[in-house]
């Protein structure tokens, strides 16, 4: 995920806090998803299904802060020197993105396999190289992987969003350094619009649950909702708005998206059927028109991601809001190093499952204080692992990163006087 260095001109220091709140989300969805406990026990199954399962909405959390991010320093480039230097940019995102990414691919794919031949049926981390199309994610392309063969490889996997951040950054500096500025606001808010049409109408005769997911237009309007933002940052009245927010105002709206949050699975009939499923998944090609389930597939991550840009604003400009994530160091300090938390996560959750399995316990059917404990214990490695790994590993690349960033002013730039 995108990491903004102190020493870069322009920091936001909540955001760190929500990098770290984006990471904890993608965690819970996936202990919940990997280990959860089977029950018969209705109240149990509610919460995981219709609650903790939300925490996938953290990777949308993180599109939206990459765009943003990421369109707010490319603008600010692009007004101080009247262009932008996309080589200077092509760089410094590959120093921060490719070397953990390679290393944890590297893991997933020569290490890992040498301790799952002996594996029980049923191991709850799903780890398998033979369905997976290894090719594609060498390429920064694992989320089509997904796509057309779903999900076999939970360790290496969780790197689909990592690619199409990388799509994301291959084409975005070209747009604006080419889009003339007064059309940026048009531009992504029609790049909003069509991956609500893609999601609605461009997956005929495709598996839409994964398309929907994992599919690069799919996942475009969160990128682009946090760039519309970026663009209007530019904006004094914008700022001002959000500078001098009512307390109410905020409480509501916080209220309002959580609330959408927690009822995404009920109201909004996101679990189907099994024969509603299979009646949609052609629904384009055989003549049947979208159901109302599928209206909501298409139009609901506009607001979610909608209400988690507001949560950036407010945490960024509000004179008076309840309260700075930033306040909590902790935090801060964790959403620095979160782009190995997430990297990392699915490996130590696999190596905690793996000794707990050495050691005895059932991992394939386990109980509550076991799930608990591999929870609690996957959570600190995770943890430990991207320290080392952000201090001894990462940061040389960082180094080079900020060099680079140090003499960016691009050759005949416009100087200001």
């Amino acid at each position: 995920m995108t990491d903004l260095n102190k020493q870069n001109a322009t920091y936001f220091p909540n955001l760190d806090g929500l990098r770290f709140i984006a990471f904890l989300l993608v965690f819970v969805n996936h202990v919940v998803a990997c280990l959860g406990h089977k029950t018969v026990n209705p109240l149990i199954n509610k919460i995981k299904t219709d609650y903790l399962l939300n925490g996938d909405l953290g990777v949308n959390f993180f599109f939206v802060l990459s765009g943003f991010l990421i369109t707010y320093l490319l603008l600010k480039e692009k007004e101080k020197h009247a262009t932008i230097n996309v080589r200077s940019f092509y760089l410094r995102r590959v120093l921060r993105i490719w070397p953990l990414y390679f290393l944890v691919l590297f893991i997933g794919l020569a290490i890992i396999p040498l301790f799952t031949t002996a594996l029980p049926a049923g191991f709850p981390i799903s780890n398998s190289t033979t369905i997976m199309n290894k090719n594609l994610y060498m390429f920064f392309l694992g989320n089509f992987d997904y796509v057309k063969n779903g999900i076999s490889n939970a360790i290496v996997g969780v790197l689909w969003s990592v690619s199409i951040e990388e799509q994301f950054y291959l084409f975005w500096p070209l747009l604006l350094l080419i889009i003339p500025r007064k059309h940026l606001t048009k531009l992504f808010i029609a790049l909003i619009a069509f991956s609500i049409y893609y999601r609605l109408f461009g997956m005929a005769g495709k598996t839409q649950n994964l398309m929907q997911h994992y599919h690069t237009f799919s996942c475009l309007s969160d990128l682009a909702m946090g760039a519309l933002f970026a663009k209007l940052c530019g904006s004094e009245k914008f700022i001002d708005f959000f500078r001098k927010l009512n307390p109410i105002v905020i409480i509501l709206v916080y209220l309002t998206g959580f609330t959408l949050i927690a009822l995404r699975m009920d109201f909004f009939h996101l679990e189907l059927t099994q024969n509603e499923y299979l009646k949609q998944i052609n629904f384009h090609s055989n003549g049947i028109k979208p159901r109302p389930q599928q209206y909501w597939r298409s139009f609901m991550p506009v607001v979610y991601s909608l209400f988690f840009a507001f949560v950036m604003m407010e945490q960024i400009f509000a004179e008076r809001s309840i309260f700075k994530i930033g306040k909590i160091k902790l935090f801060t300090y964790l959403g620095k190093i979160s782009y190995g938390l997430y990297c990392f996560h699915m490996i130590a959750l696999f190596i905690v499952v793996y000794v707990m399995m050495k050691l005895g316990y059932s991992v394939t059917v386990p109980d509550k204080k076991l799930i608990f404990i591999e929870a609690i214990t996957a959570f600190g490695l995770t943890i430990l692992i991207s320290i080392v790994s952000y201090n001894y590993f990462e940061k040389k690349f960082l180094l080079l990163k900020t060099k680079i960033a140090a003499n960016l002013v691009p050759k005949g730039s416009k100087k200001k006087n």
